[in-house]
């Protein structure tokens, strides 16, 4: 029972400064109050300079030509995120949802891309398209110019989120199996 008090006074420094912001403010205590990461994803403009391409002539060990991949950046890319987030800091100030300061890169044009972070997610490289002008595979996974080659995995990403591809690959790699078998099924 000696621990009552001790407890209540504990607790009551805890809940009391949640219930004065409530009276006072009409919020409740946040914990992002000191701060909230906003991070802004986007995909770089898609150049035909752009391609893995194969690094030598012969196969190394495992048999397979080495690929190198020959990635550029199109110079659209630091503008569009700048506009991205000046608009986003003006949206969050006007309906006063905090202040958003920008990174210093952000206004360094594209000379600021090298503060940027890879996704960490292999995607891509065989992208699905429209048609063989803007993709390498058609919306159901098969290879332009072609009836029997199909990806399946991320290589057919057209663009690739934040995190976590498996689920849409596996999801895409379920669909294409689907259509294989009722294919295969049919020709039987």
């Amino acid at each position: 029972m000696a621990a009552l008090p001790r407890a209540s006074i504990t607790l009551g420094k805890v809940i009391l400064p949640i219930v004065l912001r409530y009276v006072r403010q009409r919020r409740i205590l946040s914990f992002y109050d000191q701060g909230v990461d906003f991070l802004v994803q986007a995909e770089q403009w898609p150049i035909a300079h752009s391609r893995i391409v194969a690094a030598a002539d012969e196969p190394d060990l495992t048999g397979l030509l080495p690929v190198a991949l020959d990635w550029q950046l199109d110079g659209r890319e630091a503008p569009a995120i700048r506009e991205f987030v000046h608009r986003a800091a003006e949206f969050f100030k006007s309906n006063g949802l905090g202040n958003l300061r920008p990174a210093p890169w952000i206004e360094e044009g594209p000379g600021g891309l090298h503060a940027v972070e890879d996704i960490y997610h292999q995607s891509g490289g065989l992208r699905m398209g429209a048609s063989a002008a803007t993709g390498v595979t058609d919306k159901n996974a098969t290879v332009f110019g072609t009836s029997n080659v199909s990806i399946a995995g991320p290589a057919i990403f057209p663009t690739s989120s934040y995190a976590n591809a498996t689920f849409t690959a596996m999801a895409l790699s379920m669909r294409l199996a689907d259509r294989v078998a009722q294919q295969v099924r049919l020709a039987a």
